[in-house]
């Protein structure tokens, strides 16, 4: 049989001729071929139906389509019409542009292994190819391409299969010939197998099986509106929402994207949604940065110029970025989207939504989430052409925390009144004071903190706040996130926050893992946010690049100095230190490391405060 390294599509509406050759090609008396299915996980690459590999014929993307001919309506090389979904791109097409891509992304990959050539087809598996050709007998082209094409008789043997991909290797269904060293060297797709297998599934999905609603609280999900805004403070799960909004529209076999400024969220999404159902009949969900996203056009250019990649004087990246923007357009490789999703929106560059409206047709449906005051990046405020994008939509503010317990929540908010005071005596007495008021209105009504204008889980306590003032990081770093993180039962993550790569502390944690051989994923490096991780439980990240994750148990180093962090004139301490004080699920511990300054000492204060009333009021 034949080596699989993805799971078999199911038996789905829109998705038969999908389930159809996949349990075909699956019980083939092949072992050296290799199979994968729904393939939709890599950097700036389409959805892929199925990647077929076997030494015999190379490396091939399929496209399959499980429409009947009484399905298709009409036929041109460029355009099929389907009598439900209308007019639509040739199959043959898409194959090819997904072809491109994952050539494009092999070659980015670091090897010294030949990278194999990808060759592309297209499978009707409910047609016959002589059915086509009586149906289209008065079309020569539709005649002719019927030899390009896989049809229900290749299913007929594994010798039928192999010997149509042979047959129509040499000459592509678009573009210039196969060279002849690719045909002869079928073979060395081997070496690039473990680089397209399909990442880890996430400890903790970012999209819950079962959001748990406050009883009478819950209402029947409204997903109407062209134009809708997500708001709402950190916890109240705008990700998730987003993701629900996606869904639904695939669900109505639209095309989706979703899309965000930062690397390592949007390959967490990526990765989620490679578990999941991401294709319909007539849908697609895909999901990359915006960078992924011009890059991902670009390389679907049919015939782009060989040579050296563009530069801007000055490294003016926005221009270069309006450049490809340019280039896609000019060659006609603009691909309409039904949905466009764009989270964290506060930071989206404007070259980006340039880019998202030459993307959007007249009934593109955008859904925006922004949280207000949580901005990181220049210039500091959403957009000019968002804020006209979506003048006419509508707000819905999230208001229920999914995360944090009651003191979590009380604790950050009044440290944010802290930093916001100043951070001097001033404004320790303003938190102080702040948080009392709190707490004296939340009295007997615990769980529901109107006057915040929130709600928690009654559920579950949710992750709380604590201060560790221990001087030995390594002891730290045991007690508060892997000594926990063993107790508990089933699946567990951890993440370890630092203000940046230059912290002391990066190393010597670094340093503590690799002695008790703990594997993590170090997404401080650049180059390692889009990574695909393995099985991995741990990861060291940026505050920055934190923003939109969630682990169970998270410890955050050199506090004091994320609360200082200033860029350019700009101080963002106070945005970084709500982004790391709410990522936990569980528990968020500091770790002062010897390094306990104002800060930590003020936020310690509040903690101490707030467990006291707690234990306090108790019963």
């Amino acid at each position: 049989m034949p080596r699989l390294h993805t799971e078999l599509p199911r038996n789905e509406p829109g998705r038969y001729g999908e389930y159809k050759t996949a349990q075909w090609l699956s019980t083939l008396d092949a072992p050296e071929m290799h199979l994968w299915f729904g393939l939709n996980h890599l950097e700036a690459v389409g959805d892929i139906d199925q990647l077929v590999g076997d030494p015999r014929v190379g490396l091939w993307v399929i496209e399959v389509k499980g429409h009947n001919l009484g399905q298709i309506a009409g036929y041109s090389r460029d355009k099929v019409e389907y009598s439900r979904e209308g007019l639509k791109p040739h199959p043959a097409k898409k194959a090819q542009m997904e072809a491109q891509r994952l050539s494009a992304w092999l070659k980015d990959r670091p090897s010294e292994a030949r990278k194999p050539w990808v060759h592309s087809a297209v499978w009707w598996p409910n047609i016959f190819r002589e059915d086509w050709v009586s149906a289209f007998s008065a079309d020569q082209q539709a005649v002719r391409d019927a030899e390009s094409m896989l049809f229900t008789d290749e299913m007929d043997s594994e010798e039928q299969f192999v010997s149509i991909l042979k047959r129509i290797a040499p000459v592509n269904f678009y573009g210039r010939p196969t060279p002849q060293s690719a045909l002869e060297q079928s073979g060395s797709f081997l070496s690039i197998v473990d680089l397209v297998d399909s990442p880890s599934k996430l400890i903790a999905p970012v999209l819950p099986n079962v959001v748990k609603p406050i009883p009478g609280l819950r209402k029947e999900e409204d997903f109407s509106g062209r134009r809708i805004r997500l708001s709402g403070k950190p916890g109240t799960g705008k990700t998730v929402k987003l993701l629900e909004y996606g869904f639904h529209y695939l669900e109505q076999n639209k095309r989706v994207l979703y899309t965000c400024y930062g690397k390592a969220l949007s390959s967490e999404i990526r990765r989620e949604l490679s578990h999941k159902v991401s294709k319909t009949a007539g849908g697609e969900f895909l999901a990359m940065d915006v960078f992924q996203l011009s890059k991902y056009l670009v390389n679907g250019i049919a015939k782009r110029p060989a040579g050296p990649k563009p530069t801007v004087k000055g490294g003016d990246y926005a221009q270069l970025f309006r450049n490809s923007t340019d280039e896609i357009v000019t060659a006609g490789a603009v691909e309409l989207f039904d949905a466009i999703l764009i989270d964290e929106a506060q930071d989206f560059p404007e070259y980006g939504i340039e880019l998202l409206q030459k993307l959007s047709g007249p009934d593109t449906r955008w859904v925006v989430a922004d949280g207000s005051g949580q901005e990181l990046f220049p210039p500091y405020k959403p957009p000019p052409n968002l804020v006209e994008e979506m003048s006419n939509g509508t707000e819905r503010k999230l208001r229920r925390n999914f995360r944090q317990s009651p003191q979590a929540y009380l604790v950050y908010q009044a440290f944010d009144v802290f930093m916001d005071k100043g951070a001097h005596d001033p404004a320790r007495i303003a938190s102080h004071n702040q948080l009392r008021t709190w707490l004296d209105q939340s009295k007997g009504k615990e769980k529901e903190f109107i006057q915040l204008g929130f709600d928690f889980d009654v559920d579950s306590l949710g992750a709380e706040i604590r201060i560790d003032p221990v001087r030995e990081l390594e002891h730290a770093l045991h007690e508060n996130l892997i000594k926990p993180m063993g107790k508990q039962a089933g699946s567990v993550d951890g993440m370890i926050l630092l203000p940046s790569g230059k912290s002391d502390k990066y190393e010597l944690t670094k340093t503590c893992l690799d002695k008790w051989g703990i594997p993590y994923l170090d997404l401080i490096p650049v180059e390692n946010r889009r990574q695909d991780p393995k099985e991995s439980a741990l990861r060291i990240s940026t505050v920055h690049s934190a923003r939109g994750l969630t682990a169970d148990f998270v410890c955050v180093l050199d506090f004091d100095s994320l609360c200082t962090w200033d860029s350019g004139g700009n101080p963002r301490g106070r945005q970084l230190a709500t982004i790391a004080l709410s990522r936990a699920r569980k528990q968020t511990a500091v770790l002062s490391a010897g390094n306990s300054g104002m800060y930590t000492e003020a936020l310690s204060a509040l903690v101490e405060t707030c467990q006291n009333f707690f234990a306090g009021n108790q019963g």
